[in-house]
């Protein structure tokens, strides 16, 4: 049944965000709107966490409100993509998708194939970032017994605490992307390839039980650390890769090329699904 409820919610989120992308291309601000509402939804989520734990004892209950409030959430979403909708200028109509522009053919065609051909290497740079992200936190109970050891009860806490400051580096990590310039795009390949590789190295070196700590407190500190920074640093680097694809087309984050924000969208998933398949084959 949880797991059932899990497939549902992740089905529900994806559908609401990319109706809220399509829609937030008929009006003004909206994609700014929506790139703010991404990047705070991170901590907004680790603030529901902590007051569930603080005042919810037993884990069942816990575990059980948890899952009411994440469907609400996505309940909430859908009606709010609906109400726009049904609101909206009836003579606006969304940009066109790269698979509209492909049957289109002509110019739209044209178009499409040669972004998506220069955009290449920021796929390149999603991808690597959302894999090392998701991996990082689908391994989060291996890590834990990593650096716990024997130690039950440490194991058990650890894994919470690390996804929540991750999820609150995820949200400054892209706030301070927000105002960083354009930066070369090789360098940004490069910085990928090596958070990918980084993250690999910690994670297999937490499960071989080569960064076993001697007290709990010693496992928190370096589980936090681990988690927060390298997604601080994952969603960092998404957003300056962002800056780049959109500025390549003369565009940017507030104002996006709709093809841009596709093609990298779809980068994302995929880097996410990669990272997803690797830490379940461990």
């Amino acid at each position: 049944v949880f797991l059932l409820v899990v497939a549902l919610n992740g089905l529900c989120t994806g559908m609401s965000q990319n109706l809220a992308a399509s829609i937030s291309t008929i009006y003004p601000g909206a994609s700014g709107a929506l790139l703010f509402g991404e990047s705070m939804s991170p901590l907004v989520a680790v603030v529901i966490s902590a007051i569930t734990e603080l005042s919810v004892q037993r884990i069942d209950q816990a575990a059980a409100w948890t899952l009411v409030q994440a469907q609400a959430f996505v309940l909430l979403a859908l009606l709010a993509c609906l109400y726009l909708w049904l609101h909206g200028d009836a003579a606006a109509k969304p940009a066109q998708s790269v698979a509209e522009c492909l049957l289109e053919g002509g110019p739209a065609r044209e178009y499409v194939l040669h972004r998506v051909a220069q955009l290449l290497c920021n796929a390149v740079v999603a991808f690597c970032c959302c894999c090392a992200w998701v991996f990082l936190l689908c391994t989060s109970p291996f890590i834990a017994e990593g650096l716990c050891g024997s130690k039950a009860l440490c194991s058990s806490l650890l894994p919470q605490r690390m996804i929540s400051v991750s999820n609150m580096g995820a949200t400054f990590g892209r706030l301070m992307g927000l105002k960083v310039g354009t930066q070369w795009l090789p360098s940004l390949v490069l910085e990928s390839l090596m958070l990918l590789c980084f993250v690999l190295l910690l994670v297999f070196a937490c499960i071989g039980g080569r960064l076993v700590e001697a007290s709990f407190t010693a496992a928190l500190a370096t589980g936090l650390t681990m988690f927060g920074g390298l997604t601080l640093w994952s969603n960092f680097l998404l957003m300056r890769n962002d800056h780049s694809a959109q500025k390549s087309c003369g565009h940017s984050v507030i104002l996006p090329c709709h093809v841009t924000t596709e093609v990298m969208w779809l980068a994302i998933q995929v880097g996410s699904i990669a990272g997803t398949c690797l830490a379940a084959s461990l």
